[in-house]
């Protein structure tokens, strides 16, 4: 079975990431955060023996951080999140990938235990997602393209993931939860993963 992990991520532009951050820090620091959380994602999916599909939301960076044999570069396509997230599965499994893990890079919690967690759920479920304490997931990933989960959504509120989750059962479709993780939005849960995690900063 051949598996894909989709990474999304900005292209790192002052005044153009991680702007609710940015009305409490100024854009230069929530510049800076966000490429720690690059940072970061990249630590985690560097251990994966797996292809790992970065999906820039603007261009194609050449020489940046992300390298090695396991990465290859994509841009996304599409008029909102969920069109994106369509478009990027919709590419994979036509690539012939049987499991698409598709995750974003804000969460810094995210471990190679749960991505490792997601696909092995694959084997028994239609679909998995990675909930977020806002209502929101970190995580989703399929066996087999599910347009219904992406297309006439409403995103950024706190109703995403029971949508879903209510679409997933329309379908008759079954789903895995993983361990439920927060995303770094605004400046107080930067600062509170940095007063946990600073070790590793």
């Amino acid at each position: 079975m051949k598996q894909a992990l989709v990474v999304f991520v900005k292209n790192p532009i002052l005044g153009k990431v991680k702007t609710r951050i940015a009305k409490d820090s100024g854009d230069l620091e929530a510049l800076n955060i966000y490429k720690e959380l690059l940072k970061i994602t990249k630590n985690t999916t560097d251990s994966l023996d797996i292809q790992v599909y970065i999906f820039y939301d603007q261009w194609i960076a050449r020489n940046d951080m992300w390298s090695g044999h396991q990465y290859h570069f994509r841009t996304q396509q599409g008029h909102d999140l969920g069109e994106r997230m369509l478009h990027a599965f919709s590419h994979l499994f036509k690539e012939g990938f049987g499991q698409v893990v598709l995750m974003g890079s804000d969460c810094p919690y995210i471990l190679k235990s749960h991505l490792l967690d997601a696909f092995n759920s694959l084997s028994s479920h239609d679909v998995v997602f990675g909930p977020t304490y806002d209502g929101g997931y970190y995580l989703i990933g399929m066996n087999e393209l599910q347009p219904r989960l992406f297309l006439n959504m409403k995103w950024s509120i706190d109703t995403v993931l029971d949508c879903s989750l209510e679409r997933v059962t329309d379908q008759n479709l079954n789903f895995h939860l993983l361990e439920k993780l927060e995303d770094i939005d605004h400046w107080e849960d930067w600062k509170k993963y940095k007063s946990k995690y600073q070790s590793k900063l």
